[in-house]
């Protein structure tokens, strides 16, 4: 079964609210296709650096499929939470400063859903209504830095951490958007079940918002107990021996 919704139709929260509404368990609600303008008026961080990717050149890239290693990734966010105390950081945390530190680009974007973050938007929204907590990458990042970024970022849109500064000179970009807390297994009858789900990402779709992005990845369920990476990257000697993927 394959199912396509083009991103300028909708995000990432409006592909799996309608997807999930396949499955014979779950009740069918009314949504609301009506753009929401108020949204269009906020300064965003992502607008900027979207506009930015579009006035550079389009970089050729490779597609990729990884493996989350999730066994590891328990392991530091035990040893992590342990000692931290109230300072817990998520499994999300982990992946994202592993990858971020990976890719060593100079600047890098983290989507959010600003849906539970403004109060005109809802759940029942669909559309495009994403914002990006943008990194500046001088640092090693940490899990605890992607943690307070994040409760940064909801406290108010324009409230950002110094490692939340824009780099206006960067010349290497990366995003990363994550689809694992929408996953759903699908209830699809008695006759059919559903193995895995897997985001397709064709290079030939490419808009010119990501056209000048270096690394375009997705973090998915491929499963209810496998998480993947899928994307696109301009150098693949990063997906090499890197402890994040299994083998």
């Amino acid at each position: 079964m394959i199912y396509s919704m083009n991103h300028t139709v909708g995000d990432g929260a409006s592909y799996y609210k309608l997807f999930k509404m396949m499955s014979l368990d779950e009740e069918i609600q009314s949504l609301n296709f009506d753009r929401k303008h108020e949204f269009s008026e906020v300064e965003l961080s992502f607008s900027e650096s979207q506009n930015k990717a579009k006035e550079q050149e389009q970089k050729k890239k490779n597609g990729f499929r990884k493996v989350i290693n999730l066994d590891l990734i328990q392991k530091i966010k035990e040893k992590n939470n342990a000692a931290c105390g109230d300072r817990w950081v998520s499994t999300h945390d982990i992946i994202t400063s592993m990858l971020f530190n990976s890719l060593k680009a100079d600047q890098l974007m983290y989507a959010i859903n600003t849906r539970p973050h403004l109060s005109y938007l809802d759940d029942h929204d669909v559309g495009n209504y994403v914002d990006a907590i943008i990194i500046d990458s001088s640092d090693e990042i940490t899990a605890k830095d992607i943690r307070q970024s994040i409760n940064d970022y909801k406290s108010g849109l324009h409230v950002k951490s110094d490692k939340l500064k824009n780099s206006n000179g960067a010349t290497k970009t990366a995003l990363l958007t994550s689809w694992v807390q929408n996953y759903k297994t699908l209830i699809l009858g008695a006759n059919c079940k559903q193995n895995f789900h897997l985001p397709l990402v064709p290079s030939n779709l490419q808009g010119k918002a990501i056209g000048g992005v270096d690394h375009l990845c997705v973090l998915f369920c491929l499963n209810e107990s496998t998480w993947m990476l899928v994307g696109l990257t301009t150098n693949t000697n990063w997906l090499e021996n890197n402890p994040l993927f299994l083998n």
